[in-house]
């Protein structure tokens, strides 16, 4: 519910009855909350609650963004190394070794530095960061299954490699992903805001969560609720994607036991789980 409410909050902001977030009035600079302005106003006299919706707008857009890029360009290496094995499989895991040993915060930095602040620099430097892990974890889960019985039979009834690939490999392997890709996106919250943080996020002076906390610096003792804000945002919206990415994993993965913060499978769940271990991987025919 907080990530469908934040996420209609990002969509909507345009058309929102908002006050601009970027309007100064130094005349009412460092206001207590009020009527008028909710969570009151930061150093330059600009609504603290604007600046929180669009730069939902902008983290949320980001991670969302960048998410989708890094599982495009990751599974498909990742399936075509975990399928062909050898020579193929060893020059592509070397590739993604190289960004692996790289400390990625580091390595994000230093791409949005050479590139300049932006949205372009943040979504280059995210995806050149986390796509190496997303392969990696591909590449495992295709090794697990490549002498499965579905597709080796597959093979048998005279399927091509990319029919097999993108017909019952990759239908096998979007689960998993999905699930890994909700719970990092938390990671990459915390990225976006931590490169706003450091001066490689958005242009002033548009919202960034990352960036207001940075802005906010200087006021930590005298006005603490300028960096509280955007902060709660962040701690919020990590604790939501991972909330969701395990609600996700238990509730579509059948084969999964009960979790201590899940209740126990009802009799529906483990007639399904039955059926799923009967039926064997979903193979698209």
């Amino acid at each position: 519910m907080l990530l469908c409410a934040a996420g209609i909050l990002a969509l909507t902001a345009p058309v929102l009855p908002l006050i601009d977030p970027n309007a100064i009035d130094v005349m009412h600079r460092l206001e207590a909350p009020s009527f008028a302005h909710p969570l009151g106003t930061d150093n330059l006299g600009r609504d603290l609650f604007s600046r929180i919706i669009w730069g939902s707008r902008s983290s949320l857009g980001t991670v969302a963004v960048a998410t989708a890029l890094i599982v495009a360009i990751a599974v498909p290496i990742g399936i075509v190394a975990g399928y062909y094995g050898g020579i193929v499989d060893e020059v592509l895991m070397r590739i993604v070794d190289v960004f692996l040993a790289l400390p990625s915060l580091l390595l994000a930095l230093a791409i949005g530095g050479i590139l300049g602040p932006g949205f372009r620099s943040v979504l280059i430097a995210l995806v050149a960061v986390w796509w190496a892990s997303y392969a990696r974890v591909v590449r495992g889960l295709v090794i697990g299954m490549r002498e499965r019985e579905f597709l080796l039979a597959a093979r048998a009834l005279g399927g091509g490699d990319y029919h097999v690939m993108t017909h019952h490999v990759l239908m096998n392997v979007l689960l998993p992903v999905g699930v890994l890709a909700t719970i990092e996106m938390g990671d990459l919250v915390l990225a976006v805001a931590a490169l706003g943080f450091l001066g490689v996020g958005v242009h002033a002076p548009n919202a960034d969560w990352g960036t207001m906390v940075n802005d906010a610096r200087p006021l930590l003792f005298s006005a603490p609720r300028l960096m509280l804000y955007p902060g709660l945002a962040i701690a919020a919206a990590v604790i939501a994607f991972n909330i969701l990415g395990d609600g996700l994993r238990d509730a579509l993965d059948p084969r999964a036991g009960p979790s201590p913060d899940y209740p126990a499978p009802t009799l529906a769940a483990k007639s399904r789980r039955r059926i799923f271990e009967a039926s064997g991987p979903v193979a698209k025919e």
